[in-house]
């Protein structure tokens, strides 16, 4: 049982068995909705009688404070994105989820600048509609090494409801685009320990991102490429490399770098998911190679922690140097071989070749040890 026990000054401690309680994270006015059917700790009441819940909000890039405070059904504090306290309950589950979406087109029907899109469901009905995070894996698109027209790809998202979302993968002017594949990942809002975004350049850059919250511990950030318009004129490849660096509790500096150097960049956009390092059920890594020589590579990834349950993998590109001589043909696949590994997969094919190719990995169990069972486990 927890108790909230008034001390010196007004003060009031909460008290109570681990786990008992936790955060909850609200955009916007606090309402029963966005509960989600959890009950919030009450830290008093106001002037006029209403109860008031404990809360914390992050005060941003100016002095990087978590502040705490109380809040309302109804309003919102001084920042848009706060965390409520919570009392732990089976209905304290965020039911995040990933996977994947391929356009299956007919070669030979595919137009320049062609357009596609899908629905993709959300099951159960989220709370509140959830953040998309999604990254290529797999692109199929006509070069011809006579001409310097761009190469041009790009996935987003749109439409994003309670129940489903829309996922498109486009190309524009003269580009064909055979055929495309991404990796999504569905987070959920109310959970506290992840934060996404996507990132848009016109260049070559290395730009600082500011979290809107404060991670209570060094966090880990996923790349991938969402998009890109790269041209190939006087260069040998199409080549582009996305890192994240210097990352803090706060925030982190993303780097678009292309190689080689090629001309006629016009810019590529990058999806991020940063998440809590020590969050049960939740890892990250990287997969690939330079100096690639084969149109097929195999190889075998153990995940860097325990896992409960085989764990949902989202992927996503972050680099590739590609010979222009052919079409562009590249594809990633993954294959969850129980709680410890997966196997994966980078190949082209019909004469097209690869230089090098790197995929980031964010592996998430959806069913996690509680941090007392993997206390039970040492």
């Amino acid at each position: 049982m927890i108790n909230q026990h008034q001390i010196q000054s007004g003060v009031k401690v909460l008290v109570g068995p681990p786990g008992s309680f936790a955060w909850l994270r609200v955009q916007g006015p606090l309402t029963h909705e966005k509960l989600g059917g959890l009950t919030p700790v009450k830290g008093g009441v106001d002037a006029e009688g209403h109860p008031v819940y404990s809360a914390r909000g992050f005060c941003g890039a100016s002095d990087q404070r978590v502040v705490g405070g109380q809040v309302k059904l109804g309003s919102e504090g001084t920042v848009f994105n706060y965390n409520i306290l919570v009392y732990k309950s089976p209905l304290y589950h965020f039911h995040n989820a990933s996977g994947e979406y391929s356009t299956k087109n007919i070669w030979s029907a595919v137009k320049f600048g062609s357009i596609n899109s899908s629905i993709i469901s959300i099951s159960p009905t989220a709370v509140e509609p959830p953040s998309i995070a999604l990254a290529f894996t797999e692109i199929d698109m006509q070069h011809n090494s006579s001409d310097n027209h761009n190469v041009r790809a790009k996935a987003y998202v749109d439409s994003i409801t309670t129940r489903d979302f829309r996922v498109h993968i486009d190309t524009w002017s003269s580009t064909i685009l055979y055929n495309g594949g991404v990796s999504w990942l569905k987070i959920a809002t109310g959970d506290p320990d992840f934060r996404s975004g996507v990132f848009k350049c016109t260049s070559e850059t290395s730009a600082w991102i500011d979290f809107d919250w404060r991670f209570n511990y060094q966090p880990a950030v996923f790349v991938g490429i969402s998009a890109f318009d790269i041209g190939a004129a006087r260069v040998n490849s199409w080549q582009l490399k996305v890192y994240a660096s210097d990352i803090t509790p706060t925030g982190f500096c993303m780097n678009i770098d292309q190689p080689g150097g090629a001309n006629q960049f016009a810019g590529c956009s990058v999806t991020w998911v940063a998440y809590a390092m020590n969050k049960p059920g939740v890892a990250g890594g990287t997969f690939g190679g330079n100096e690639l020589t084969s149109s097929k590579y195999t190889g075998r990834t153990y995940f860097p922690r325990w896992f409960k349950n085989p764990p949902a993998v989202f992927l996503g590109i972050s680099a590739f140097d590609i010979p222009k001589d052919n079409n562009i043909r590249l594809v990633v696949e993954k294959w969850v071989q129980g709680k410890e590994y997966m196997d994966w997969e980078i190949r082209t094919y019909a004469g097209s070749k690869l230089q090098a190719v790197r995929v980031n990995y964010l592996a998430l169990d959806l069913n996690p040890y509680t941090a007392e069972e993997l206390r039970g486990l040492r």
